[in-house]
């Protein structure tokens, strides 16, 4: 796929939807995601020049692209500081929306990836229309994931897409994961990282940081 959302995700057909989720025990999401939800910081470094008028806001676009088409899910947002760089922090809560997760199928579960964006929110309704909102910025280097469970068919399903180099790292909730390059492959690959301050640079600049990973 091509990098605009993903990056990021400039498909043809694209859907909006509004945000809402290695043993034999399905391992459950520990009290600290569940009572005060994961926090992502970071700089944005730099934007496309706006071409409509409406705030600056950052998001989490939930890309679902595994079995059911392709779709975007914008959950949360934060108003973009007027002078960049500017600093930012975005805290998720509960699950993403309806429709944010990529169904692996066969009883397996669910795995959400989602772009770290800014774009212009032009109708105000503190959502991202990737139809008709103008994307400025991504992050070019990582993307969150969410997986409500974590599963052994779940595991197998993951192994099968080779799409994370550390699958054992992968726990129920949020994480963080940056883009691996995989130099001759027609994807590149995630790693499951600490959270980390993450740069958001115009759309543009965000080309190249290993996020083609479907």
């Amino acid at each position: 796929m091509n990098h605009r959302l993903s990056s990021a995700v400039a498909v043809s057909g694209l859907v909006w939807l509004v945000a809402c989720g290695e043993d034999s025990k399905s391992k459950e999401p520990g009290p600290q995601q569940e009572e005060a939800g994961y926090v992502l910081t970071g700089q944005v470094v730099s934007l496309e020049p706006a071409s409509q008028t409406g705030a600056t806001r950052l998001t989490i676009a939930w890309e679902n692209w595994m079995r059911n088409g392709d779709t975007l899910v914008s959950q949360g947002g934060v108003a973009v500081p007027q002078s960049l760089p500017g600093a930012w922090s975005l805290r998720l809560t509960g699950e993403p929306g309806p429709g944010a997760l990529n169904d692996l199928g066969a009883g397996a579960g669910f795995l959400g990836t989602g772009r770290i964006a800014v774009y212009q929110d032009v109708n105000g309704d503190d959502r991202f229309d990737v139809e008709s909102e103008p994307l400025r910025g991504l992050s070019g280097t990582h993307v969150v994931l969410y997986a409500p469970t974590v599963t052994p068919a779940l595991l197998s399903e993951l192994r099968e897409w080779n799409g994370i180099t550390n699958l054992e790292a992968l726990a129920p909730g949020y994480q963080l994961a940056r883009g691996v390059c995989r130099d001759g492959l027609s994807f590149d690959a995630l790693e499951i990282v600490p959270a980390v301050s993450v740069e958001v640079v115009s759309e543009s600049a965000s080309y190249g940081g290993c996020l083609n990973y479907h």
